[in-house]
């Protein structure tokens, strides 16, 4: 059913790709810590972890929020950006992860990052306000 030699799993994997960031935000926004974590590990089983699916692992551990989890999804946040994952929101995510979790030097690369890329973000006045602290 999963073979990746059937010529259906890879046309299947090519028509969903645009839309996988936005069904991974969908499930990410559930709280269903266990069975995200799950269906992100059975899809990198298949296909390897892409930057989309790292991206999300980060957004996982970091929404959770238990005491280690800031260190951990800072790791999935930068195995993400070294899996290519291009989207400005991981250096703010990486960024404030790394800010909650005592790595300031880090914290400010990561959010000048951001507001290079996106400097009309939503959210960069506040962003800003937290580098000129």
């Amino acid at each position: 059913m999963n073979d990746p030699g059937d010529p259906g799993v890879a046309s299947h994997r090519a028509a969903i790709a645009p839309h996988l960031p936005r069904f991974l935000n969908a499930q990410v926004s559930l709280n269903d810590f266990g069975g995200l974590d799950y269906l992100l590990g059975q899809l990198a089983a298949s296909s390897g972890w892409s930057g989309d699916l790292l991206y999300a692992r980060g957004e996982l551990y970091r929404r959770r929020g238990e005491p280690r989890d800031l260190v951990t999804a800072s790791q999935f946040y930068g195995d993400a950006l070294k899996a290519g994952y291009t989207a400005p929101e991981v250096h703010r995510d990486l960024g404030l992860s790394l800010l909650r979790s005592g790595q300031p030097s880090g914290a400010k690369q990561s959010l000048s990052e951001y507001l290079r890329l996106k400097p009309d973000a939503g959210d960069a006045k506040a962003i800003a306000a937290l580098l000129a602290n």
